[in-house]
């Protein structure tokens, strides 16, 4: 699965576009996709927490990592 294409599809689409498996890593791919999720107006987080907030523990720290509209991240939340 395509990290950049299926952000770009929800980026345009709406929805949410989401790599629940601690595959991602923080650094390198989770923070540049949230931050420019976010400056389009959209959430990015691992599930509860806020994706820029979180600080790495390791260079190759690896989390889960979804992304999306506002409401849609608030509804996935809250599961």
């Amino acid at each position: 699965c395509s990290l950049i294409a299926d952000v770009q599809y929800t980026l345009l689409h709406g929805g949410v576009a989401m790599n629940p498996r601690r595959h991602l890593r923080l650094v390198y791919e989770a923070n540049p996709v949230a931050l420019i999720v976010e400056n389009a107006g959209g959430r990015a987080s691992d599930g509860a927490t806020r994706i820029l907030d979180i600080q790495p523990e390791k260079l190759h720290h690896r989390l889960p990592v979804f992304v999306g509209s506002s409401e849609d991240m608030a509804e996935l939340e809250s599961f």
